[in-house]
């Protein structure tokens, strides 16, 4: 498999401590590559796997960042899917990096001068990740969507994102910190 991610992947998406358990990273990044990304990318998947090294072209308008000109002709950009995979396997890595199997069974990493997180502190953590994940997703499916002459074998039927095709709201569905807000309107 080409695609992969590194630890340096994460500095700008979330706190990866430089001496982390990388055992433990690369589960997350292979399991956020199987169960996150192939299901969204559908068709493209083989394709996206032979080109994820691709340093331009089509396959890196949709790997990397890209900023390009809407359907509606304004400039507009997506975060690109590596970032989508970077913030999806945070998401796991957060869930996994907190425990360790031993031969009496799961054990919590604790010692004397550290406090263990609650684990529905750290389950709404990974699903805050989760959320910005698939918000960035959607902006680079609107890519794919408006150039989808470059993507064929894509089941574009599929695609739900803004854009020409599709429909935008004004709100995330991305969660911060536990707040929750409104506008509130006249």
């Amino acid at each position: 498999m080409a695609i992969e991610l590194t630890q340096a992947d994460f500095t700008k998406i979330g706190d990866v401590a430089k001496h982390c358990n990388t055992s433990k990273l690369d589960i997350a990044i292979n399991e956020a590559i199987e169960f996150d990304l192939e299901p969204v990318v559908c068709n493209l998947f083989g394709d996206l796997d032979e080109n994820w090294t691709e340093a331009d072209g089509k396959w890196a308008d949709i790997i990397k960042p890209k900023t390009y000109e809407n359907c509606a002709g304004y400039n507009t950009k997506h975060a690109g899917l590596k970032n989508v995979l970077v913030y999806y396997a945070y998401a796991r890595y957060v869930m996994l990096n907190g425990y360790d199997d031993t031969p009496n069974g799961h054990v919590t990493k604790t010692d004397n001068f550290s406090i263990p997180k609650p684990f529905a502190e750290v389950k709404q953590f990974s699903s805050k990740y989760r959320d910005m994940a698939r918000e960035a997703y959607k902006k680079v499916e609107a890519f794919i969507m408006q150039n989808r002459e470059e993507y064929p074998g894509y089941d574009f039927r599929e695609l739900q994102s803004c854009g020409c095709n599709g429909s935008c709201g004004s709100t995330t569905k991305a969660k911060g910190y536990g707040v929750k807000s409104k506008t509130i309107a006249k």
